[in-house]
């Protein structure tokens, strides 16, 4: 929920429309359990059918992970109700096994974070990578899973871009832990890692 609206927010932008968009809505309205999050390409598919509204109408408001407000109807304040929608969504695939497979949805990624904005990842995410955001040194690490460290569960960030660093290829990928994760929401996450380029986008 939290990276899909941010990665349509972005791709709204690109477009010339500044928004920041809620959420809270798809939590309330599609979700509706906050401690799984909601799947990658569902969340994808409800902006398309359903849309989201604003931040400002609908705001994040943390819970125990099991009590949800019906799904809204009308702002919490005084701000027209409006829905912003995806026109479509995508998602990638592909065989690890098969490198020009994964070649060319390395190339989609790339292709679509120059002309068209931000992508969704859907992630493995272990206690390594949540212990990354405690590193003083994390703004110059490039993550690699660890290999031992427990899983936790799915999870779903924001690439916003790529680059190369040490020999190495990575994602920059904006998480959503709050501003005290790694280098201010930013990190970098090496290709292959931790399902990274598993990836779904949608067109504002």
């Amino acid at each position: 929920a939290f990276a899909s609206s941010t990665a349509l927010a972005y791709r709204y932008f690109r477009k010339g429309i500044v928004v920041d968009l809620s959420p809270q809505n798809l939590l309330n309205c599609h979700v509706r359990n906050c401690e799984a999050g909601g799947f990658l390409l569902d969340s994808q598919f409800y902006l398309v059918n359903d849309g989201t509204t604003t931040e400002s109408c609908i705001p994040y408001k943390a819970s125990d992970g099991r009590t949800i407000n019906s799904c809204p109807t009308k702002c919490s304040g005084n701000e027209e109700f409006k829905k912003y929608y995806s026109k479509n969504a995508y998602a990638t695939t592909f065989d690890f096994d098969d490198l020009e497979s994964y070649y060319d949805t390395v190339t989609v990624i790339m292709d679509q974070l120059v002309n068209f904005g931000p992508v969704v990842s859907g992630i493995s995410c272990y206690k390594d990578l949540q212990d990354l955001g405690y590193k003083s040194t994390c703004k110059n690490t490039i993550y690699k899973y660890d290999g031992t460290s427990k899983f936790l569960s799915g999870h779903a960030v924001v690439i916003v871009g790529y680059g190369y660093q040490d020999s190495k290829y990575y994602w920059l990928i904006q998480n959503s832990w709050g501003e005290s994760f790694c280098d201010g929401v930013l990190a970098k996450i090496e290709f292959t890692e931790i399902n990274m380029e598993n990836v779904g986008f949608s067109d504002p």
